[in-house]
């Protein structure tokens, strides 16, 4: 099913921009996970703020270049319901700070627009989840071929920016 692996491949793309983004400034997003999500437990806030950039960017590759593995889409579901619940948290404060989901590259901010990229995130994940796929399919260009997957891997980039730019939007949108 090449529909998963261009959702599942521009997931994977967004978690590499946003690891990496995070990795770049990772005192500072460490410093602000530790200060503003006081809804996390204290010890964990300081493995999450140096944790979590290189949770993200390991996931990102996961899922690029193992596509339909279980156990890799299983991971990028439970990360991106954790974004979820920090967004819904966010909502339910009334908490529209910065919340340095892309680091310092993108500004960003904690509410709506995020629970609409979570929950984007989520649907791009579940055709994996919902198909069984032989072990062979976890390489693009062997199960596909060379077109196909060419096709499929510049719609992901595209899925992947479409991502980027509608929380973008969003954020635009709701906080002028």
């Amino acid at each position: 099913m090449l529909l998963a692996v261009v959702l599942t491949v521009g997931s994977g793309l967004l978690l590499l921009f946003s690891g990496v983004s995070k990795l770049i400034t990772l005192k500072k997003y460490a410093l602000h996970l530790l200060r503003d999500y006081s809804f996390i437990p204290q010890s964990w806030r300081i493995v999450l703020g140096y944790g979590s950039p290189i949770i993200e960017l390991l996931t990102g590759i996961a899922l690029i270049t193992l596509t339909h593995n279980f156990f890799i889409n299983v991971t990028a579901l439970g990360l991106f319901f954790v974004f979820l619940a920090i967004h819904v948290n966010a909502v339910l404060k009334n908490d529209k700070s910065a919340c340095m989901c892309f680091g310092d590259m993108i500004e960003s901010r904690h509410g709506m627009p995020g629970i609409i990229q979570s929950a984007l995130l989520i649907i791009s994940v579940l055709p994996n989840l919902l198909v069984v796929h032989p072990v062979s399919h976890n390489h693009l260009f062997i199960t596909y071929g060379i077109m196909d997957s060419s096709i499929a891997l510049v719609l992901a980039c595209i899925w992947g920016v479409n991502l980027v730019v509608a929380r973008l939007v969003l954020d635009k949108l709701l906080y002028r």
